[in-house]
């Protein structure tokens, strides 16, 4: 998004990635419906399980774990150029062209005045930024979904709502009669934005319903930052350098400024050089980057990350039916908890359905021999709804991020603490009991709870804040200009001081635009 907005003001504009992809893959899956495939296709087993198995997790749920077979270059090589010291907060990191958005979940919200404040953003520039990220993106959006009150501020470009499966349908149904019960216990539900096409926008198409959008990128209908990157490639004043790491920058005389970078290739170092550099490497790697840049090793900087629970439930009015075949795979409805009946928003949901996940990895998590619990996620799969909820996160001396020099000429590695407060942790289990109880007046039975970890949600910011309680000098300045880093910029969520429980991408998208206009100054 920041280099497009550059491009766009006719900036001349470097674009330097690790940029793993894997289109032989992606283009060896056939533009048909999951039902089709699965009962028709021989080849199947290579984007479904994978050559070697690799879409079977062996143990436990991990970070990450949703990564099926044709997503799993998003993190390629990850350990070697991009190392994390053991620890209970084990994040997912991209090395892959587009980061983690060519595997985000495209759900879009925007956040408050009062979010965006507390954040330490200028609230009165989002309503513009958040149009121009939309009209890059392609959101389909329900103007009339009872929670766009928190989630999404209208008007905002977007094209009509993607249709839901039978599944949410009847949960939906009965949530609105069921609205009232709801309410009392500080819950909202309704139709989210998303950033996939429910109509054309050559050469993106409107999404098929194939149920296949954990496998491929279906007709283009999910926007996926790579789709900027070949646009951009027309453009004159862009350049591409793909499959380089980024170590440090490096001010050189006459105002120009170096990254200094290794080739992921060759393993020989690289070097570009210009007049401005926007990290957007993700909250983690721009905080990586920027500490090593300026030698602060082993010092403790703040970070963020949405504490995340999941409920795997049976919504029984969908017990033993059928389900129809078209639908995507994506969230189907998602909704708000409130702090209390009226507060502000403390967790932000979503549902799936499960279909297109496969049965075996049900089977797995049963207590049941295989062919037994074959036999029950039979019966089960149709009536499946997956609620995914995240927790709004504050900064505290128990969430820490600092770099441990490794090889020279090579990244540091990093080493985290995070760890909730005991009235964080008391805030987030009433909270559940709250939602676990408003499950069943959806018609919904939880029949687990998973936690996949302090860095499960994959939400991460606040490493170089705006206000940094850990690491007073190493912050970011109102300019968006990295303090003690003239003209390095923060264009991610790393120079946030809170992080919202709403899902932070689309905010990710407005801010990087925002950031972006701030480094053109001047040019």
């Amino acid at each position: 998004m920041a280099a497009k907005a550059l491009v766009e003001m006719g900036v001349r504009t470097h674009l330097v990635d690790i940029g793993f992809d894997d289109p032989a893959r992606r283009d060896e899956i056939p533009d048909a419906a999951f039902s089709k495939l699965r009962s028709s296709d021989p080849n199947q087993a290579r984007y479904f399980i994978g050559d070697a198995l690799q879409g079977v997790p062996r143990k436990g749920i991990k970070v990450g774990a949703q990564l099926t077979p044709p997503r799993q270059f998003i993190h390629r090589e990850v350990d070697q150029w991009l190392p994390v010291l053991a620890g209970e907060f084990s994040p997912l990191q991209a090395t892959s062209l587009g980061g983690l958005g060519a595997g985000w979940g495209a759900a879009c919200f925007t956040y408050s005045a009062a979010e965006l404040s507390a954040a330490g953003l200028p609230a009165g520039e989002f309503p513009d930024l958040y149009r121009c990220a939309a009209s890059m993106m392609g959101i389909s959006a329900d103007p009339e979904s009872p929670v766009n009150h928190w989630l999404w501020s209208p008007p905002l470009p977007a094209q009509p709502p993607l249709a839901v499966d039978d599944n949410a349908n009847r949960i939906l149904k009965r949530s609105e009669r069921r609205h009232d019960r709801l309410a009392r216990l500080g819950i909202h539900v309704g139709r989210i934005p998303m950033a996939i096409l429910s109509r054309d926008i050559p050469p993106r198409q409107a999404n098929p319903y194939f149920d296949m959008d954990f496998y491929g990128d279906s007709r283009m209908s999910i926007f996926r930052p790579r789709y900027l990157v070949a646009e951009m490639l027309r453009s004159e004043n862009f350049t591409y350098s793909p499959y380089h790491t980024v170590l440090r920058v490096q001010h050189l005389p006459g105002n120009a400024i170096a990254l200094r970078a290794i080739n992921t290739q060759t393993h020989e170092p690289a070097s570009f050089t210009g007049k401005r550099v926007i990290l957007c490497a993700g909250a983690i790697n721009t905080a990586r980057i920027a500490l090593d840049s300026l030698g602060l090793e082993r010092r403790p900087t703040s970070l963020l990350c949405n504490p995340y629970t999941y409920f795997p439930s049976i919504n029984l009015s969908m017990l033993g039916k059928r389900s129809a075949d078209l639908r995507h795979s994506m969230a189907q409805f998602g909704g708000v908890l409130l702090s209390n009946a009226g507060g502000p928003v403390f967790g932000a949901f979503q549902m799936y359905s499960y279909r297109s996940l496969l049965l075996f990895k049900l089977v797995k998590e049963m207590p049941l021999p295989p062919a037994a619990g074959l036999l029950a996620a039979r019966a089960l799969a149709n009536s499946l709804a997956i609620f995914g909820i995240f927790f709004q996160d504050v900064q505290t001396h128990c969430k820490t991020l600092r770099i441990i020099p490794t090889t020279p000429g090579r990244s540091p590695a990093l080493q985290f603490t995070y760890t909730l407060s005991s009235v964080e942790r008391e805030r987030k289990a009433e909270a559940e009991s709250r939602f676990r109880r408003g499950l069943r007046q959806m018609g919904c039975i939880p029949i687990g709870r998973v936690d996949p970890g302090p860095a499960g949600s994959i939400h991460y910011a606040g490493t170089v804040p705006f206000t940094n309680p850990l690491l007073r000098g190493f912050r970011t300045n109102g300019d968006g200009c990295i303090e003690g880093l003239s003209h390095v910029y923060a264009g991610d969520s790393s120079s946030w001081n809170c992080l919202p429980a709403k899902g932070l991408s689309f905010t990710l998208a407005a801010n990087a635009i925002r950031v972006a206009r701030m480094a053109a100054r001047g040019l």
